[in-house]
C-alpha cells in the first residue's frame, strides 16, 4: 500500500457510525479505501483517520504505544539512571494498544487506571510526560498528526511536607551516632546532617575534595544506580558543583584516621548499600520526623529546615544545597519548625506591643 497517494481523507457518519474514507491515486485512477472506526465523538475520528492515513500511505505500520515508548527511550541520549526510571515506567503503558488509536479520553482513562492501582501522583505524572514527549516524536515522525497527550490536563503532583527532624529528634540522633564505633556509615550520617549533601555525592566523595585547612568541601562528582550497578557521574546540575562549608562537629569526624582515596572508604561507596543501613538503623532505633520513619534523603531535609529556622540567609542555604532556584529551596527542602514559628509568634507579638495605643492617649 506504501505506493499509493492520498489525494484526500474525510468522515462519513451514517447514523451513530463514523466511517473513515481514502481517495487514492492508481495510475491513472482515483480508487476508495474504507474503514468503519470505533471513535463515536469527531475528534477521536479525526485521529483513527489520521491513523489510517498513515498505515495506508506507508508513513508509518501500527505501532503499539509501549513498543514506541521503548524505541523513543532508546533514542534518547540520557544517564543510565535515568534510562533505568524510564524502563522502570515502561510497563505502565501495557495495554494502551495501537499509537494511532489513542484518544485524549483513552489517555484520561489510563491515568486514571493507574491511581486507581495505588500509584502516587508523582509516579503518574513521570509516566504522563514520558508518553507525551514519545508521543511528540510520533507527530513529528508523522506517524500521527497531533499529540492525544495536549488536550489532557496532566495530574497535580500532590508534594508531602519534608519528613525533616526536629530539635529532639535531631539531639537523639546525635546521642545515638556518637555511641557508635566509627565506620562509614556513621560518618556518611554525620556528613548528611551537617552539609545537606545528596546519597550519591557523600558516596562519591574523596579525601581530595575535603580541605580540612580551610574547612571546606568541594563537591564535583556523585554515584548514580542503574541496571547495571553503581557508577560514578558529575552532580545532578551544574549548581550543584559547589563548596560547601564544614562545621565544626563535622570536622572532628573527618579528622580521625583514614584508609583509602574516598572518604567512606578505598572504593566509591554503594548508594543502595546506605540506604539499606540507614533503613535497618532507622526503624531500629525509631528515628522519625513528623511523618513517620526517616529516610536518609530526610537528612537533607533537615539540613535544609534547621538552616532556615536557624535564620541562615536562603540563597546561601540553596547554594550550599546545590539549588539554582531559592524557591526550591523553600517549597521543597524547608519544612515548618515548630521552634522557630513560635519564635516568630513572639516577635511579631512584641512589634504589636510597642506600637500598641497606650491606655491613657487619646483616640
Amino acid at each position: 500500500m506504501g505506493a499509493f497517494k492520498v489525494r484526500s481523507a474525510f468522515l462519513r457518519k451514517v447514523g451513530r457510525k463514523y466511517t473513515a474514507v481514502l481517495k487514492y491515486e492508481d495510475g491513472d485512477r482515483v480508487r476508495q479505501r474504507t474503514r468503519v472506526l470505533k471513535a463515536k465523538t469527531r475528534s477521536d475520528a479525526m485521529r483513527e483517520l489520521e491513523a489510517f492515513r498513515a498505515e495506508f500511505e506507508g508513513s508509518g505500520p501500527p505501532v503499539e504505544t509501549q513498543a514506541h515508548v521503548r524505541a523513543y527511550i532508546a533514542s534518547l541520549d540520557v544517564e543510565a539512571s535515568t534510562r533505568s526510571v524510564y524502563s522502570y515506567l515502561l510497563g505502565y503503558y501495557e495495554g494502551l494498544g495501537l499509537v494511532g488509536n489513542l484518544s485524549p479520553s483513552k489517555v484520561r482513562n489510563w491515568m486514571d487506571g493507574l491511581t486507581t492501582r495505588g500509584l502516587s501522583s508523582s509516579t503518574v505524572l513521570k509516566a504522563y510526560r514520558l508518553l507525551k514527549q514519545a508521543l511528540d516524536r510520533a507527530v513529528g515522525d508523522g506517524l500521527i498528526g497531533s499529540n492525544p497527550c495536549n488536550p489532557v490536563k496532566p495530574p497535580r503532583n500532590i508534594r508531602k511536607p519534608p519528613n525533616a527532624l526536629d530539635a529532639r529528634g535531631r539531639s537523639r540522633l546525635l546521642m545515638l551516632l556518637g555511641d557508635m564505633e566509627p565506620s562509614p556509615f556513621r560518618l556518611a550520617v554525620y556528613i548528611a546532617l551537617c552539609t545537606g549533601m545528596r546519597r550519591g555525592e557523600i558516596c562519591a566523595l574523596r579525601w581530595d575534595d575535603v580541605d580540612l585547612d580551610r574547612c571546606e568541601i568541594h563537591v564535583s562528582q556523585s554515584v548514580g544506580i542503574a541496571r547495571g550497578g553503581a557508577y560514578q557521574k558529575p552532580p545532578k546540575t551544574l549548581s550543584s558543583i559547589r563548596t560547601i562549608p564544614i562545621p565544626s562537629l563535622l570536622e572532628e569526624q573527618l579528622r580521625t584516621p583514614h584508609n583509602g582515596p574516598y572518604v567512606l572508604g578505598d572504593r566509591p561507596y554503594s548508594p543502595a548499600r546506605l540506604t539499606k543501613e540507614w533503613q535497618s538503623f532507622a526503624r531500629t532505633f525509631g528515628i522519625k520526623g513528623h511523618d513517620g520513619i526517616c529516610t536518609f534523603h530526610d537528612l537533607r531535609h533537615t539540613y535544609a529546615t534547621m538552616a532556615i529556622a536557624g535564620g541562615a540567609d536562603v540563597r546561601s542555604v540553596a547554594s550550599i544545597l546545590g539549588h539554582s532556584s531559592v524557591a526550591m529551596t523553600l517549597d521543597v527542602y524547608a519544612a515548618p519548625d515548630e521552634d522557630a514559628k513560635r519564635r516568630a509568634a513572639d516577635l511579631i507579638g512584641m512589634e504589636l506591643e510597642k506600637g500598641s495605643t497606650p491606655k491613657d492617649a487619646p483616640l
